[in-house]
């Protein structure tokens, strides 16, 4: 028999829609389906109320998963069920007004996913948790496992407590029977699920986090002997909850050609090349080194699993994170983490088709269609024509220019002279992406007219 789900009652005052979004966001401190949220309401307001509840939930968790919190409206008149905890929404009134409160006061439950553990009974409680998502990357894997177990604090000494939040996307052979988590170290927890995506897997190991601070790290980042310590200093000196970012950049053996290059000096594949110290535009967010407070992130619900591939889970999360929670995000050169992947143009085309089609699902989400082109003409009825008028003007295979380039970039590694000259090459490389890009989003238009 499945365990009863507890239920948590408010009565907001309907008229007032900031008490209804802190309902909302009291009862997701219980996220992963721990509860119920009973939204009471006179029988004369039911109807404006599921509206409005409706609208509050779709700005504040990601389309993808608006299930995450189950949300249920009853008359007032209709007594609450008993022993329903009653959430705080006005100051001095009785209840619990404090997330954390009320995760505390749900019956434990044990998070899905875990397959492994090592390290992890009797330690410290954490100060940040590091959370990996990683799909078919072993060997990249144990080079940031032997980071993490390596790490110091900025004095030289043992690191501050953290602990590690693997999950596995689905590899085959499972992370579990490749690598002997024991060989390191770590509070280490290994969660598994099915292949669904890198924003699906972060979620799954979400749940599991006991830090107030999370950092995420891809599989094939290489942090610097500091970065545990130094994000957890960033956050101690900001004046407000923050999303911190830091570095990101090839390590030097794998910045032996043109297009290294030029992922590392343009927003190619990722802003911070050209980005400037401070405080950013949240859609800016790049998860392959940076942390997050824990509440936050929760409170909105994690990343959107609907955007399955790498590229545009980040935009979608930091935009709505500065938009719903008020949290900015701040890019830190002193945050440094390498990226150790080799980089292809095969992979940039999929990459740019990929996240043309996701913009055009972010532009749905957010309500602004000025993200498909910034700057560029209005979206009306003639913006799908613009599209394949400018795809025919770039006249260009992008799979046999994404193999030309890659060839080239092969040869140049080898002998170190290449074939295409970098003028060449660059020009070529931008038509590349614009052309994918371009592509991608006239995919997503098409199949979203197709859904009407």
């Amino acid at each position: 028999m499945p365990p009863v789900t507890p239920d948590l009652r408010a009565e907001p005052d309907w008229n007032n829609h900031q008490q209804v979004d802190l309902a909302l966001r009291i009862a997701s401190g219980a996220w992963g389906g721990r509860a119920r949220l009973l939204l009471r309401a006179p029988a004369a307001q039911l109807t404006q109320a599921r509206a409005l509840t409706a609208a509050l939930l779709r700005r504040r968790f990601p389309l993808g998963a608006l299930d995450q919190l189950p949300v249920a409206l009853l008359p007032i008149e209709a007594p609450a069920p008993p022993g329903a905890l009653p959430l705080a929404l006005r100051p001095g009134a009785p209840g619990l007004a404090d997330p954390a409160a009320v995760a505390a006061a749900l019956p434990p439950t044990a998070p899905p996913g875990l397959v492994a553990a090592s390290g992890v009974e009797g330690g410290p409680e954490p100060k940040i948790s590091v959370l990996v998502a990683t799909f078919g990357r072993p060997v990249a894997l144990v080079g940031l496992l032997d980071a993490l177990a390596a790490q110091r604090d900025r004095d030289g000494s043992p690191a501050p407590d953290f602990e590690v939040i693997l999950v596995d996307d689905g590899t085959e052979p499972p992370i579990h029977q490749q690598l002997e988590l024991g060989r390191w170290a770590l509070s280490l927890r290994l969660l598994r699920q099915n292949n669904a995506g890198p924003a699906a897997a972060r979620n799954l190991g979400l749940a599991w986090v006991r830090a107030p601070l999370v950092l995420l790290l891809n599989d094939d980042a290489v942090p610097a002997p500091t970065l545990v310590a130094d994000h957890l200093a960033a956050h101690a000196a900001a004046l407000a909850p923050a999303m911190q970012m830091g570095t990101f950049t090839l390590i030097p053996s794998r910045r032996r050609d043109h297009f290294a290059e030029l992922v590392e000096s343009t927003r190619l594949l990722f802003p911070q090349p050209l980005l400037p110290p401070g405080r950013c535009p949240g859609q800016v967010l790049c998860s392959g080194n940076a942390s997050l407070p824990t509440a936050a992130l929760r409170a909105v619900g994690g990343f959107d699993p609907a955007i399955r591939a790498p590229g545009g889970e980040d935009t979608e999360l930091g935009r709505r994170l500065e938009q719903v929670e008020g949290i900015g995000l701040v890019y830190d050169p002193a945050l440094v983490c390498g990226h150790d992947h080799l980089l292809s143009c095969a992979g940039l085309a999929a990459r740019k088709r990929h996240l043309g089609r996701t913009v055009v699902y972010l532009s749905e989400r957010f309500g602004d269609l000025g993200m498909l082109l910034p700057g560029g003409p209005p979206v009306d009825e003639l913006f799908d024509l613009r599209l394949e008028r400018g795809i025919k003007r770039l006249n260009i295979d992008v799979d046999a220019v994404a193999a030309e380039l890659d060839a080239s970039c092969a040869v140049e590694r080898e002998s170190g002279s290449a074939p295409i000259s970098p003028a060449r090459f660059g020009a070529l490389v931008d038509d590349l992406s614009e052309a994918a890009y371009l592509g991608g989003l006239l995919e997503g238009r098409r199949a979203r007219a197709a859904r009407r």
